[in-house]
């Protein structure tokens, strides 16, 4: 009983990773992870984006170019932020939303660099 069930999660351990590679395949996304004590929400073209946490977003399904987003911290606590990011065709980026010099940036985790609110 054992050898089958075994089995059972290896091929559907084999069906979810062809699921991801061929969702990878067609679009990129975005990932921005924030704090615990500050919980934001993202903007895409005027169109809220659904949040499955306080303290991150997946920003998905995007194909390459410039995306602009707008970071909303709840309750109106601080004002928004804009950013602009450079999505390369079917990739993963991550992203901290940090505080560098006084004003919220994102910091690139793949590339170490920061990425500065629009001005």
């Amino acid at each position: 009983m054992k050898i089958i069930y075994k089995i059972f999660l290896l091929i559907n351990l084999i069906i979810f990773c062809n699921c991801i590679q061929l969702f990878a395949n067609y679009s990129s996304f975005v990932y921005i992870q924030g704090d615990k004590n500050l919980p934001f929400y993202v903007k895409k073209d005027t169109k809220m984006i659904p949040r499955f946490g306080k303290n991150y977003c997946i920003i998905p399904q995007l194909n390459k170019g410039i995306l602009k987003i707008e970071v909303l911290f709840q309750q109106n606590s601080l004002p928004p932020v804009n950013f602009t990011i450079n999505v390369p065709e079917n990739s993963a980026i991550g992203f901290l939303l940090c505080k560098k010099d006084g004003n919220y940036c994102l910091y690139d985790i793949k590339n170490n660099t920061y990425i500065n609110k629009d001005i």
